[in-house]
């Protein structure tokens, strides 16, 4: 804006010097004509010639003269004086004009010099405020455009926080109003004698909405202590069976395993350093969410460091997402 406001007071300053050379201009030839003109109307008086009475040598001087007069020689050339013709009122006058004609001609020459370099001056103004008015408008429009590019970034910035915000609030209301099944061991096979294992688990909701579609599988076996791969998956044989568990609510489920212990397996379980006996297997159901869910669980019993009548959780195999 500055830099607007210096052009503008330069080319005023360059209009007005034009003006006063213009105004010089107009008024030079004038002055230069009143000494022209006022020889015009002062001629000078001619002087009448005076009569001239013509000189007739003597005869006796002339043939004096003869002897010495070297004029018109090649020593003493002669000279001629042309006297002019005084000046008639009639070529005064066409002088005269001639000079009017060629001072009005003078003037109209500096009137258009003058008109020219106006008009050139005040093209150079007017193109130097458009010029100015140009920059001053692209400067305005990359300010807007920068302006709206901060604008856009900071709306963007808080759509991008708004988005996050609402994720986190789901996600925390998904971690408080889901449903959370874990499993417990309520009852411990009877190992005082031979017979078929038989335990009861327990499925408890701790969420605060039910669980949907809830299904699980269950295994028992004697494995080798510590487990060194993966037990086997569930019997494809076993029956599917579909339940929802309200929010604190249990499912109790009753297992008896296949094998029969014998009084050999029972004294390797109770010895516990080589084989014990596990329970393994997996709850699969549905939250509020829509979101499938799965518990792993996995139990074993035998050993010296287990209460006898009781199952612990192993340290591998017991997970939930």
């Amino acid at each position: 804006m500055k830099r607007l406001l210096l052009s503008s007071v330069l080319i005023l300053a360059v209009l007005w010097l034009s003006l006063n050379s213009l105004r010089h201009a107009a008024s030079a030839p004038l002055n230069q004509d009143q000494p022209r003109n006022k020889e015009a109307s002062n001629p000078p008086t001619p002087t009448p010639p005076k009569p001239s009475h013509p000189k007739y040598p003597h005869p006796t001087e002339s043939n004096q003269q003869s002897a010495y007069d070297k004029r018109g020689t090649q020593d003493q050339p002669l000279i001629i004086k042309s006297l002019e013709t005084p000046e008639s009122a009639q070529e005064r006058a066409y002088k005269r004009a001639e000079r009017d004609e060629e001072s009005t001609n003078d003037r109209w020459v500096l009137i258009w010099t003058a008109v020219s370099a106006l008009a050139t001056s005040t093209t150079a103004v007017i193109a130097g405020i458009t010029a100015g008015i140009a920059i001053f408008s692209l400067r305005a429009i990359r300010d807007q455009v920068e302006a709206n590019r901060v604008a856009a970034k900071a709306a963007q910035d808080a759509a991008d926080a708004t988005t996050k915000t609402v994720k986190a609030m789901q996600d925390t209301a998904e971690r408080q109003l889901r449903a959370y099944l874990f499993v417990g061991v309520e009852k411990c096979p009877n190992l005082s004698a031979p017979a078929a294992p038989e335990f009861r688990i327990f499925i408890k909701n701790a969420g605060q909405t039910p669980a949907h579609d809830v299904f699980h599988w269950t295994n028992m076996g004697i494995l080798p202590f510590p487990l060194r791969e993966e037990p086997p998956g569930p019997d494809p044989s076993s029956p599917m069976i579909k339940t929802v568990i309200a929010p604190g609510a249990d499912f109790v489920a009753e297992h008896k395993g296949p094998p029969i212990l014998t009084a050999k397996a029972i004294a390797a379980i109770q010895d516990g350093s080589q084989y014990r006996l596990y329970a393994w297997g997996q709850v699969l159901y549905r939250d509020i969410f829509g979101i499938n869910r799965t518990t792993k669980f996995r139990f074993m019993h035998g050993g010296p460091d287990i209460s006898p009548g009781t199952m612990h959780y192993c340290e591998e195999g017991n997970d939930a997402d």
